[in-house]
């Protein structure tokens, strides 16, 4: 397995076992549960997307060679919690970003937003502040939303 391969399958949350080399836990053609080290080829890239959950697309794009992650887009993966940090997002581009990001979910989420935005000066025009994100006062909502459905969403 190379090594793009392997930082690949770490963000796609996939643990790979060292055993000689890398390998991923599957579950066969027969049934059996197998360790395969070759994901390169298509036949074990299903296998793989099959046993993780996975859509053949997604994990093509990370495990390709030349993958480079969206510098606006930031994933952070903590013992409880993980946090999905966008920049510089379109208000039209939004709610696209946000039902990506929940669907991936399968259980309760609580969802923090907070906004950084730029202030200009009504008397100059050229007099402009750029004000950080900051939970601490810049939150969407004061209390956490519950989220059950794609509807809920919109």
């Amino acid at each position: 397995m190379f090594a793009y391969e392997l930082e690949g399958l770490k963000r796609l949350n996939i643990h790979a076992i060292k055993w000689v080399s890398y390998r991923v836990k599957v579950r066969g053609r027969t049934g059996k549960m197998v360790y395969v080290s070759n994901v390169s080829r298509l036949i074990y890239k299903r296998l793989v997307a099959k046993q993780y959950n996975v859509s053949i697309e997604t994990l093509e794009k990370h495990l390709s060679l030349d993958y480079k992650a969206d510098p606006k887009y930031r994933f952070y993966n903590g013992n409880h919690m993980e946090s999905h940090l966008y920049e510089g997002v379109e208000p039209s581009d939004f709610y696209n970003k946000l039902e990506n990001v929940l669907s991936t979910q399968t259980s309760a989420v609580k969802v923090n937003i907070a906004l950084g935005y730029e202030l200009v000066s009504k008397t100059d025009p050229d007099d402009t502040r750029y004000l950080y994100p900051n939970l601490a006062n810049t939150h969407v909502c004061n209390n956490p939303i519950a989220i059950n459905s794609n509807a809920d969403i919109q």
